[in-house]
C-alpha cells in the first residue's frame, strides 16, 4: 500500500512539475503580457486624444483664417468692381470728350470713331452701377444714340448733347467717387 502511495505520489508530483507549473508561468506570461498591451494601448489612446484635440485646434484656426479670408475676398472684390467702375466712367468721358474736340475741328467723321465703342462701355456701366442709377445710365445711351444720329447733319446739336453727356458722366464719377 505504501508503495502505490509512493507511485501515486510521485505521478501527483509529476503531473504538478510537468503540467501544473508550466501552465501556470504561461498563464502569468500572459497576464504581464495582457497589461502591457492594456498599458500602451492606453499610451497610444492618450496619445491619440492629444493628436485629435491638437488637430481640432487646427481645423479651428484653418477655419478662423479661412472666415478671415472670405471677408478679404468680399473686400477686394468689392474694390475691384469700384475701380471697374471708375474705369467704365472714365472710359466713355474720354470717348466723349475726344468726339467733342473732333467735332469743335468739324470733324464728324473722326468723332463718330471715338464714339464708336460708347455705347457698349455704357451698357457694361448700366450694368456695374446701383440699381438707382441705371435709369441715368440708360439716360445716358439715349443721349448718345441722339449723338450718333445727330453727328452728320447737326454737329452743333451733338456737340452741346455731348456736353450734356459729359456733364452727367462727371456728375455720376462725382456721386461715386467724389472725396470730402
Amino acid at each position: 500500500m505504501i508503495g502505490l502511495l509512493i507511485i501515486f505520489a510521485s505521478g501527483f508530483l509529476t503531473a504538478v512539475l510537468l503540467l501544473y507549473i508550466p501552465e501556470r508561468d504561461e498563464k502569468s506570461q500572459l497576464e504581464a503580457g495582457r497589461l502591457q498591451a492594456e498599458a500602451t494601448a492606453e499610451a497610444r489612446t492618450d496619445t491619440l486624444k492629444s493628436e485629435i484635440v491638437h488637430l481640432e485646434n487646427e481645423v479651428n484656426d484653418y477655419k478662423a483664417r479661412e472666415d478671415d479670408l472670405e471677408a478679404e475676398i468680399k473686400n477686394l472684390q468689392a474694390e475691384l468692381t469700384k475701380a471697374n467702375l471708375h474705369i467704365y466712367i472714365l472710359s466713355a468721358l474720354s470717348d466723349i470728350n475726344a468726339a467733342r474736340v473732333a467735332l469743335t475741328n468739324d470733324d464728324a467723321a473722326e468723332a463718330q470713331v471715338y464714339l464708336t465703342n460708347t455705347m457698349e462701355t455704357l451698357e457694361t456701366l448700366k450694368e456695374i452701377v446701383d440699381p438707382g442709377q441705371r435709369d441715368k445710365v440708360l439716360a445716358m445711351q439715349n443721349r448718345l444714340a441722339l449723338v450718333l444720329a445727330e453727328i452728320e447733319d447737326q454737329p452743333s446739336v451733338a456737340l452741346s448733347d455731348l456736353e450734356v453727356l459729359a456733364n452727367d458722366l462727371t456728375l455720376l464719377e462725382n456721386t461715386f467717387f467724389a472725396k470730402p
